[in-house]
């Protein structure tokens, strides 16, 4: 809660300093495991760079990113890896980069593992706003869910910012962050997955009036970014229909 002084954006508290204020109280041991969930999640040991693997698996993991219309310069700068070994044997690994810092990742299976996607448990990714494009005059925005579909979209000398939410829900510092830029877009298109249409038409219901503009990409069931490629995922991105409310609800109703 804000008013406590353990608050986060007050600055927190190390283990050390709650231990001396909870004392021996049970609830201690309790804080410190959820603490070690909560923690800023560091890449998997076993993480490689693509560039770093053998040459025939390399080889292999890259022409299937590109055949999912990944480009091979935006993987080398994104830093995309996978690992070999270890828990995350057979997944492909995508770090979030925040001034060059990794501050989190997600993966993606290449080999037949389960589940599909693996996203580390942190509250504090909601403090964050993953973003690509560095267009000084951008003309729009653009909310995805994963980092995949944001490289997927992502293209050299493109006008437009697409930002990932690493997840379904935007917190008040995403909207925040999002609304100091509104005097450089004119328009927000919110193009979640296909099976996220309540997530988001309430993303759309915080974030308008926060923005010029709020539109909604018509994202197919069973659907993404990546699944749908970069030509038809901008197609339905630059036809999104403006956000009304009570439309775009009783279509929901109606699905």
């Amino acid at each position: 809660h804000e008013a406590c002084d353990f608050y986060v954006r007050k600055g927190g508290v190390w283990p050390k300093d709650l231990k001396a204020f909870l004392g021996d109280h049970s609830v201690f041991t309790k804080v410190l495991e959820k603490s070690s969930v909560d923690a800023d999640p560091e890449l998997p040991k076993e993480f490689q760079l693509l560039e770093d693997l053998r040459p025939g698996l390399r080889e292999a993991v890259t022409e299937y990113l590109t055949s999912r219309g990944l480009q091979k310069r935006i993987l080398e700068k994104t830093q995309v890896g996978y690992c070999t070994t270890g828990k995350f044997w057979g997944y492909i690994i995508f770090p979030v980069l925040i001034n060059g810092e990794v501050v989190y990742w997600q993966a993606r299976r290449f080999k037949k593992r389960t589940p599909k996607f693996y996203n580390p448990s942190s509250t504090r990714k909601t403090e964050w706003l993953y973003c690509l494009g560095d267009h000084k005059y951008p003309r729009g925005a653009v909310i995805v869910e994963s980092v995949i579909n944001a490289l997927t979209l992502a293209m050299k000398n493109s006008n437009w910012v697409i930002y990932v939410l690493l997840g379904k829900t935007i917190s008040d510092t995403q909207i925040r962050e999002v609304g100091k830029h509104r005097d450089s877009f004119r328009e927000v298109v919110i193009a979640l997955d296909g099976d996220a249409r309540k997530e988001a038409l309430e993303l759309a219901k915080k974030i308008q009036g926060t923005v010029q503009m709020v539109k909604m990409a018509e994202i197919p069931d069973g659907e993404d970014i990546n699944s749908l490629g970069r030509e038809k995922a901008w197609s339905l991105i630059y036809s999104a229909q403006l956000y009304e409310s009570k439309r775009h609800y009783a279509m929901l109703e109606r699905a």
